[in-house]
């Protein structure tokens, strides 16, 4: 859980100054030299007083891990960036992506249609705790997923301190 929480503290110091990352993907989590996870390229983070430089109804973010409100072009918070989290999360622990396809349309219907594979399916070693937490992020509903960093990380906290018979909780 090191990562997942290193990764969501660091989301909810930029969500306290009003910033949604919207880019949240495996590819923009690096470990420094002292295996702390970072968090990269705020390309295309917005703000509350930010001007926006996209055109209206524009999709910006890397359709495999966007929410169904970015590919809907609908506002975002940072609901949105814990989707995207929670996308990273599943694949960390379950060994694939949430969603596959062949086009990126066909990942983002399946986004806005489809329930992700339960994860103890794919990994049965997956603690039920940890499974319910990154299903709840990954919600289709931001008013289903937890409401804030601070509220997943103290549910994170608390699954990771209940003892596991397996060791997969330390993979993320």
């Amino acid at each position: 859980g090191q990562i997942a929480g290193q990764i969501a503290e660091g989301l909810a110091h930029v969500h306290l100054t009003g910033l949604v990352h919207r880019d949240v993907k495996p590819q923009n989590i690096l470990l420094d030299s002292e295996h702390r996870a970072r968090l990269t390229d705020f390309g295309i983070a917005i703000g509350p007083d930010w001007t926006r430089v996209t055109r209206v109804g524009a999709i910006v973010g890397s359709s495999r891990y966007m929410s169904p409100e970015q590919i809907q072009s609908r506002p975002v918070d940072g609901r949105s960036d814990l989707y995207s989290l929670g996308l990273v999360f599943y694949e960390m622990l379950a060994g694939k992506p949430t969603f596959d396809g062949t086009t990126l349309a066909e990942i983002g219907r399946k986004h806005l249609r489809e329930k992700p594979q339960p994860m103890h399916e794919i990994r049965p070693d997956t603690p039920p705790e940890v499974e319910r937490i990154v299903m709840r992020c990954l919600e289709k509903l931001p008013e289903n997923r937890f409401q804030s960093m601070e509220e997943f990380l103290g549910a994170l906290v608390g699954s990771l301190a209940r003892p596991y018979g397996g060791r997969l909780a330390d993979r993320f």
